[in-house]
């Protein structure tokens, strides 16, 4: 088993910019990226480069990793 995970959010970790994760587990395996685009209020999910429709998103939404960060930092 080997997993990657990278988010990145705020300096005031009030709202996610982007979230990457990468796991492989046998032969199991996922590349996912979710891009948040806070001007449309929507995030961008994709699985190897496929991308799926946008969905909508509101002030504050954090992917799973920061919302972790974000409950320790309170």
């Amino acid at each position: 088993m080997r997993d990657t995970i990278m988010a990145v959010t705020t300096l005031e970790m009030d709202r996610a910019l982007h979230y990457e994760t990468d796991q492989k587990e046998g032969s199991h395996e996922k590349e996912i990226s979710v891009s948040f685009d806070w001007d449309a209020k929507t995030a961008q999910y994709a699985n190897y480069d496929k991308p799926r429709d946008p969905v909508s998103i509101e002030d504050g939404t954090l992917d799973p990793l920061s919302l972790l960060y974000n409950i320790r930092k309170q």
